[in-house]
């Protein structure tokens, strides 16, 4: 066969469209990690959905491109975000640590897509339990930063 299929070209698609998301959310947005946390949450949802739609390829393959934009969209936010929550001896571990979990669930698809043979809701499952993870992380560093932002308003009050 020559040239992409149409889940390959779609999944490129996708993974682009959730880059300029994740861009866009980084550099446009108030609070771009609690969105973050919210999309990939939702994202998360939607993939444990996919044992409801049963056997319909399209609906499958919907819920599977709607994970993938909220992962793609994670790396650019968290790698333009989460450094300022951070003093900056440590900001270089924590961008690193959130930009490998991002990778690792990118990298993680071939292995996770070999449950296929169990149904094709398995693969999308598992990737959902991996969204809802980080979308609680994203959680855990607006509720960081807020703290960080009362300390130091505590901070500049007593001074």
């Amino acid at each position: 066969m020559l040239g992409l299929s149409v889940g390959e070209a779609a999944a490129g698609v996708s993974g682009i469209v959730g880059f300029c998301v994740g861009t866009a959310l980084s550099l446009r947005c108030g609070r771009p990690l609690l969105w973050l946390g919210l999309g990939l949450l939702a994202a998360g949802g939607a993939g444990l959905c996919a044992h409801l739609v049963g056997r319909q390829p399209l609906l499958i393959t919907l819920l599977a491109l709607a994970e993938r934009v909220a992962v793609s969209a994670a790396v650019p936010t968290l790698n333009n975000c989460s450094p300022q929550l951070v003093p900056p001896a440590q900001r270089a571990s924590l961008t690193f640590s959130c930009l490998l979990f991002g990778r690792v669930c990118l990298f993680a698809a071939p292995f996770v897509g070999n449950l296929v043979v169990y149904g094709e809701a398995f693969p999308l499952t598992a990737f959902a339990l991996q969204l809802i993870l980080a979308g609680v992380c994203s959680l855990i560093l607006v509720l960081l930063a807020h703290d960080e932002k009362t300390r130091q308003k505590d901070v500049s009050t007593m001074s």
